[in-house]
């Protein structure tokens, strides 16, 4: 673990314009949280800035979104504790740190930057045994490296990254797009917001379809197909999601998509009572179909006893087989 760093700290009220530095170790991105805001409009400033002298003036380490929000409402004099100039950017790093994570929980996008304020000073034996854990993140090297390479992402996507918009596996699969690739996925995960498990699926039939097809995500996002589909003002955002992924689907899976096709027609000429039900295997990997009727009393029994033993000799249900 980091050292343990010990130093007195003087309190006073300083004004606005006396920082002339915001924090070098930028650790909140994103949204302020609501719970901040109304606290401060409630009650004003309770926790005092923690600043530290620089050039004649004095630099920010804890406390930049309090600043802000203090600013925005109109104040310009702050509490605040002034630590020692001599105070080193790795203790002014851990305090920063400290302040933070004792009272909140960190966003994906903020785990990025204490990662990537963190590997400046330690390597990665000590990252991954000591430091990840403090984030709640698995001590995992693969861990660590996605998170590293996450600094990379422009500031938008961060802001994604923290907003949940897209999540720290699909930011690492952006990374390796091209520049339009990737601002265009981008664009449709932000008009969608598909949850996390089908944002990953979206994503990776993208990128199978590209490669496949050698064509670049943002022309097959530009397609006609998708195009209309979120151009369709009739459609609410679930449906315009539903549609898109089912387009996606039946491109990285045409085969597929072109059984299940027959299989529904199949299934819809056998014109089966409520009663009845047919179900085959989703996957078509084997032939086994499951026949279920529901009944409650013995006429009931008997007509669904009669439509499941006329299904042996029907041509729909002959094909239904066939197919698998």
């Amino acid at each position: 673990m980091g050292t343990r760093h010990m130093f007195e700290a003087d309190y006073r009220v300083v004004q606005d314009e006396d920082i002339i530095q915001t924090t070098p170790f930028l650790l909140s991105w994103g949204d302020h949280p609501v719970g901040l805001r109304r606290s401060l409009e409630r009650i004003g400033q309770c926790t005092p800035l923690i600043l530290q002298p620089f050039q004649g003036g004095l630099r920010l380490l804890c406390g930049v979104r309090r600043r802000q929000i203090l600013r925005e409402m109109g104040v310009t004099d702050f509490p605040a504790y002034i630590v020692p100039e001599s105070l080193s950017d790795l203790a002014a790093l851990e305090l920063a740190l400290e302040d933070n994570l004792g009272h909140r929980v960190f966003n994906e996008a903020e785990k990025v930057l204490a990662v990537k304020h963190w590997s400046r000073y330690y390597g990665d034996r000590e990252l991954i045994r000591d430091h990840l854990p403090r984030l709640g993140l698995p001590p995992r090297r693969e861990i660590l490296t996605r998170y590293q390479g996450l600094a990379l992402l422009e500031a938008e996507e961060l802001t994604d990254l923290a907003r949940g918009v897209i999540d720290p596996e699909t930011g690492e699969w952006l990374l390796g797009m091209n520049r339009e690739d990737h601002q265009a996925v981008c664009g449709l995960l932000r008009d969608l917001r598909p949850n996390r498990n089908k944002r990953k699926q979206m994503v990776a039939w993208l990128i199978e379809i590209g490669r496949r097809e050698d064509r670049p995500l943002i022309g097959i996002l530009g397609g006609p197909e998708i195009r209309a589909i979120l151009q369709n003002e009739r459609l609410s955002r679930p449906q315009k999601e539903e549609r898109v992924r089912r387009q996606l689907r039946g491109r990285r899976y045409p085969e597929l998509t072109r059984l299940e096709h027959m299989r529904a027609a199949r299934l819809k000429a056998l014109a089966l009572p409520e009663q009845v039900r047919l179900q085959a295997s989703p996957d078509f990997e084997g032939l086994e179909f499951t026949l279920s009727i529901t009944f409650s009393d013995l006429r009931e029994l008997r007509n669904g006893a009669g439509v499941a033993a006329r299904l042996a000799d029907h041509p729909d249900m002959i094909a239904l087989m066939e197919l698998g």
